[in-house]
């Protein structure tokens, strides 16, 4: 949906002279500092909210310190295993938009934008 609603954008720099590779590597990168810093954020405010929510495993019912103490583990082959994921629907995704920016003509775009 955004490659569509763009199309206007992407006509013009394919009229200062970029190829439709350049505007789908622009489009990818773009998107790939979008996923990169949500993946990277999300796994840290994930750890942060994860530590804050078990906080009350760290005492027992009397308010006293547990023994042992609890410890808050990360299974980071799973978190790898989300962002394969991620990363495998934003390939699919752009690969679809280079396409369809592939197929959009360039003067047709600049006419009814």
């Amino acid at each position: 949906m955004s490659v569509q609603r763009r199309r206007g954008e992407f006509a013009v720099l394919r009229a200062m002279g970029l190829s439709r590779g350049q505007v789908v590597r622009l489009l990818a990168f773009e998107y790939a500092i979008v996923a990169v810093l949500g993946l990277i954020g999300g796994a840290y405010l994930g750890r942060m909210v994860g530590s804050r929510m078990l906080s009350f495993l760290n005492v027992d019912e009397d308010g006293r310190p547990a023994e042992p103490s609890f410890i808050l583990q990360t299974d980071w082959l799973m978190v790898l295993a989300g962002a394969a994921i991620v990363l495998a629907v934003f390939a699919f995704a752009l690969g679809i938009a280079g396409r369809l920016i592939s197929r959009t003509s360039d003067a047709q775009a600049l006419r009814t934008e």
